[in-house]
């Protein structure tokens, strides 16, 4: 059996779904500015990462390169020393070691759950540790 001919439709769908991703890792992931350059609505957007597996996992791609790029500049920051840079990936990255400035505590009270959060600053977290 002959496969279908794609349209002329299907086709210019296909090439702004593929412009739609290379414009999406220069506009840093803003889906609203893509949209905006190609012309087409963001229900169309969204209608296209429903219906097309291979599109969602496009943008799913472009999107984590961002991350990844920003990984980069955020690790080349700690490298230059910028204390900052350092508090927000242990903050980010090392809480499992404890570098949080809240603890979340779950408390069960009368068959309810309830949050309390103690918040500590970094300098009574660096106090306990040493």
């Amino acid at each position: 059996m002959p496969k279908a001919k794609k349209t002329k439709s299907t086709n210019g769908t296909d090439k702004k779904k593929k412009l739609f991703i290379e414009k999406l890792r220069y506009a840093a992931g803003n889906i609203s500015k893509v949209c905006d350059a190609l012309n087409i609505g963001r229900r169309t957007y969204y209608n296209w990462l429903e219906k097309d597996p291979k599109f969602k996992e496009a943008v799913e791609d472009a999107q984590e390169a961002l991350i990844d790029d920003v990984e980069s500049a955020l690790y080349s920051q700690i490298s230059n020393g910028d204390t900052t840079a350092m508090i927000f990936f242990l903050k980010t990255r090392a809480k499992h070691r404890g570098y949080v400035e809240k603890q979340e505590r779950a408390i069960t009270l009368n068959g309810s759950l309830s949050i309390s959060s103690m918040k500590k600053s970094i300098k009574e977290f660096e106090d306990n540790a040493g």
